[in-house]
This record gives structure tokens, sequence and C-alpha cells, in this order.
């Protein structure tokens, strides 16, 4: 059995994600170290690197935490006027790249032992081995040194993946992989389906996917006449929910039984933003009340056999 565990993005919303990961970890201690491969996209990349690389969960609470504290709430009123998401980042990554450095110092994919893959997006591919010009997504891993990206940092990876367009600068023409795929549960699974046919090993793959949360989200409105203007104020969480949504629907038809997806609707009216620091309490009240009994269940009877 190859097991893997994916972590959505969201932003703030990876909290949700820790708090569930560490509950199910108090119930049945060390399961994690039974992953094969631990995926991510945006923060659920920066989880994913964390737990690969040995992070314990509480210090990746922790981290959080800093990270949320240092770029959304210490930012001046003078540097909030003049960094409209209009005209620039709205966000600094300056800091996020200090916090991952003092964790992850030079550390490269190839030298986190356990597997690990981040989502992301290529702005533009150069023209690379003669392909016409064009941007795409890209899927940084160390499974295999062919395919995979073993030389690259860990602190440039998770910068990589993270880098929310609007909210951070993109790094070195890479933005953030919830472009493309914010569930990233149906790449890692690709991925370690051809690495295994590649190695001649059997496929059977057991998946535990978390999300980080959602608002019960919906449009009521006759949305026939909408032009640029009404649908730029949704058309960022249509891009992620829907493309998340779809990820879930092909994983639950292709593995069955050996699929589980946790993740929840929070309370109120709408949606908690990846930059909204003060909705921590919020994130905690829902991941602590969240049912984790069908995760255990599946876990016993599937990941722990």
């Amino acid at each position: 059995m190859y097991r893997i565990l994916a972590f959505d993005g969201g932003g703030i919303r990876g909290m949700f994600s820790l708090i569930l990961v560490d509950r199910i970890d108090r119930q049945r201690p060390g399961w994690i170290d039974g992953a094969d491969l631990i995926a991510g996209t945006s923060i659920g990349g920066i989880i994913a690197l964390g737990l690969a690389s040995g992070m314990e969960i509480p210090r990746m609470q922790e981290l959080l935490v800093t990270i949320g504290k240092r770029i959304f709430t210490r930012q001046s009123y003078a540097r909030r006027l003049m960094s409209s998401s209009l005209s620039s980042p709205r966000y600094s990554s300056k800091p996020l790249e200090e916090e991952l450095e003092k964790h992850f110092q030079d550390k490269r994919l190839c030298d986190i032992e356990k597997g690990v893959m981040l989502t992301s997006f290529m702005l533009d591919n150069k023209g690379a081995g003669g392909k016409r010009r064009s941007w795409g997504p890209k899927i940084f891993h160390n499974l295999d040194p062919v395919t995979g990206d073993p030389d690259v940092r860990c602190v440039d990876a998770a910068l990589y993946t993270s880098a929310a367009p609007t909210y951070f600068p993109s790094r070195d023409g890479f933005v953030d992989g919830g472009v493309t795929a914010n569930n990233p549960s149906m790449c890692a699974y690709a991925l370690a389906r051809n690495t295994l046919r590649n190695e001649g090993m059997d496929d059977d793959i057991a998946l535990l996917s978390i999300g980080t949360g959602e608002a019960n989200s919906y449009i009521d409105a006759n949305t026939e006449g909408w032009g640029s203007i009404e649908w730029s104020k949704v058309i960022i969480p249509l891009l992620t929910d829907g493309p998340a949504k779809i990820a879930d629907y092909q994983m639950r038809a292709v593995l069955g039984r050996s699929y589980m997806r946790l993740n929840a609707a929070f309370d109120g009216s709408g949606p908690i933003g990846l930059d909204d620091i003060h909705c921590l309490r919020a994130l905690k009240e829902a991941a602590e009340s969240y049912d984790i009994s069908p995760a255990l269940e599946w876990l016993d009877s599937t990941w722990l056999i």
C-alpha cells in the first residue's frame, strides 16, 4: 500500500488543516510516519514540506501564526495605501522567506528523506526543449531525479507554491499552485502512480486529502447580464473552489474506499480570506468541533493495515 497525504491551499486557513492533523495524531500517534508522499498547494505545500522534513505539528502551528502575524498584521497604514492590489502585491513575501530560512536553511528537496510534492504555476517555459513558449502547471517533487527537482531549495519551492497573485509577488516566474490545483490530490495520485509504474511496483494507493475549510458559497442573483466588474468579485473563489471540488470527485471515482477527504463548511455568510488573521479563533473552533471519527475508522481499515 502506497500512502499519500495531501493538503489544500488556503493561506491562514491552513490552521484548520493543522489542527485536524494534530487531533488525529493524538488518537493515532505516528500515523504520519506511514505516509510515502506528502503533497500540498500554497500553505498546504509549506505544511507538506514541514511534515516531510520532520517538523512537529505544534511547531508548524507556531510557524503559521508567526508568519500570519508578521505578514498580515504588521503592514503600516502608509504601506497599505501604497500597495493596493490594483497596482502591486498586497504583501511582501520577505517575512515568509525569513521564517522558512530558519527551519530549512539551504536544504534541497533531495535532502528530504520522505517523498514530498508541491504544486505551482510557471508563467513562461522560455521555449525550453524546443517547445513553444507557454505558461502551465509545475509539479515540484523529490520522488526521482529525472522528472523531479532534487536540487531546488526547500525555501524556494515553498515560495513558488505560495506566491498567490495579487497577494504576493511572483517568484522566479512562478505563482501559487492554487491557480491550477488548490486541491493537489489528483496531481499527487498521478505522480505516485506514474512513479510506481516506472519502478514496476504495485499501484495500490490510499490517499487522505485535507482541506482548509470552505464557506457555503453561492450566487443568489441573475448573472445573465454580468460583465467583468460583476464577475471580478467572485472569480477567484470560483477558480479555486471549482477545480478543488473536481479533484475530490475524480479521487472518489478513481480510488473509492481508498480515498478520504476531510473538510468543513464554516459558519457565517462569507468566505474566510487567506489573509484573515483575525479568524484564527473561528478556524480553531471549526477544526476542534469537526467529527474525525470517520477518518479514524478509515485510517484503521485502510492506512494502518
